[in-house]
């Protein structure tokens, strides 16, 4: 039930993991970065949400990953929870992947610097759930908010095409290249978990 406050930036050298807790990490305006590559077999992202922690990320900071390396966030366990309320998360391929578990996303802004190779998909997997995890129901990304960056999590491919990831109640508005998550007429959760 903590509540970690960020003091300034942190360039992390590898994988921050949250396991078994419940935790808020305040980033207070600042930013926690990787200059060096962190990825490896069993860590993907500056942050990962394993066992049964439940993380809830605010305070308008960033969460950058270092181009062509990491994920911003994952969730890897069937009992983990992730929120985010606030934060500009840059990820590559992905900005929030979810192995297992749940991630809502209720506020921030998401893109990826590092695009998937298709250039059709580019940046259809800003927000992805492992394949064979969602097909079992152990994987969910539940939207509500948020701004993404040539992404819409109401109709993307993350899933197949067509997938919508926004909660019942919850539709997309379209500003240039931004789709922000508003109230809406969404009726139906396909291919969300």
């Amino acid at each position: 039930g903590d509540t970690i406050t960020l003091a300034g930036d942190i360039d992390v050298t590898k994988t921050i993991l949250v396991e078994n807790k419940t935790i808020t990490l305040d980033l207070a305006g600042h930013r926690l970065y990787n200059s060096k590559d962190i990825w490896n077999d069993n860590d993907w992202s500056l942050i990962s949400v394993r066992g049964t922690a439940d993380l809830t990320i605010l305070g308008e900071g960033e969460l950058q990953a270092k181009e062509n390396d990491c994920y911003g966030v994952d969730v890897y366990d069937k009992t983990a929870t992730v929120t985010i309320k606030e934060a500009n998360v840059i990820g590559n391929v992905h900005a929030v992947y979810v192995v297992e578990g749940t991630a809502n996303i209720e506020g921030g802004n998401y893109s990826v610097q590092q695009k998937y190779p298709d250039p059709n998909k580019a940046d259809e997997f800003v927000l992805n759930l492992y394949d064979e995890s969602r097909e079992n129901g152990i994987a969910k990304m539940v939207v509500t908010g948020g701004t993404f960056e040539n992404f819409n999590p109401a109709n993307c491919k993350a899933e197949g095409t067509g997938t919508n990831f926004c909660a019942i109640g919850y539709t997309t508005e379209n500003s240039g290249s931004k789709y922000t998550v508003v109230e809406g007429t969404n009726t139906a959760v396909a291919n969300a978990g």
